[in-house]
Order: C-alpha cells, then sequence, then structure tokens
C-alpha cells in the first residue's frame, strides 16, 4: 500500500527502497542509541554505586584504625603505668635495703622513726612517678597509688 503509494507518486523502485533501508537504518541506529544510553545511564549507577561502597568502606576502615590506635595508646599508657609502679617498689626495696644496711653495720640502732624519715621524700616520689599517668589515665594512677606501700617498714 505505501509502496504503492510512493510509486504512484512518480518514484522508481529503486528510490523506494533505499528510502526504506535508510528508515530502517535510522530505525537501528536509534535502537543502537538508546541501548548505548541505557548502558551509559547503567555504568553510572554502577560507578555511583561503587564510590558509596568505597566511600562507606574508607569509614570503616578509618574507624578500625582509630580503634586500633586508641587500644595502643592505651596499652602504651598501661605499660607506662606498670614500669612507674615497678620503679616506685624499687625505689621502696632500696630504701629498706639502705635501713637494713645501717642497721647491720651499728650506725642505726632501731627502726624507729624510718618511716617518718623517709615518708615526705617516698610521697614526693610516687607523685611524680604517677603525674604523666594521672593525665591520660587517672583511675589507673588512683588504683597504682591505693597499692603503693606507704610504709618503709
Amino acid at each position: 500500500m505505501g509502496s504503492e503509494r510512493f510509486l504512484s507518486s512518480g518514484h522508481s523502485s529503486y528510490a523506494f527502497h533505499s528510502a526504506l533501508a535508510d528508515a530502517r537504518n535510522a530505525e537501528h541506529d536509534a535502537m543502537i542509541a538508546d541501548r548505548d544510553r541505557r548502558m551509559a545511564e547503567n555504568s553510572l549507577k554502577s560507578a555511583k554505586a561503587e564510590a558509596d561502597f568505597q566511600r562507606q568502606r574508607a569509614e570503616w576502615l578509618k574507624a578500625d584504625r582509630d580503634k586500633y590506635v586508641d587500644q595502643s595508646n592505651h596499652n602504651l599508657e598501661s605499660a607506662r603505668a606498670m614500669q612507674a609502679e615497678r620503679e616506685i617498689h624499687e625505689e621502696i626495696s632500696t630504701i629498706r635495703l639502705r635501713v637494713i644496711q645501717e642497721l647491720a653495720s651499728g650506725r642505726k640502732k632501731s627502726i624507729d622513726g624510718v618511716n617518718k624519715a623517709f615518708g615526705p621524700y617516698l610521697e614526693q616520689f610516687i607523685r611524680d612517678k604517677l603525674a604523666p599517668i594521672r593525665e591520660e589515665l587517672p583511675d589507673l594512677a588512683d588504683k597504682i597509688n591505693a597499692r603503693v606501700p606507704r610504709q618503709i617498714v
């Protein structure tokens, strides 16, 4: 029907088939362009989803790293606190050894007044050792302070 009208208007069969082929090519080109557009849209959606995933993953990794750093810092502070406590106990032992040596040499006749004589020095030594720990971990410094003996003998 369409071809009869086209041919009756004075056009040749070649022109009709050429126009029909051009129409089919144009339709095919439109289908390809539509497919390419859909593929580009899907690629864009995929890229956005991947970017969101990578952003979220980076946030998770940063949170994990921050947690690890916080735990490491806490462990480091705890180790420093334990070292300070050891040093306090070593100082008390050193003072006790000095008192025993003085008693053994006969320079000192009794242990009376030892605690009174070394008490202020020991308190200041304990405060000095626990001061840096108190800044970072006050609860731990209080626990150590409670555990440390105040009596030399």
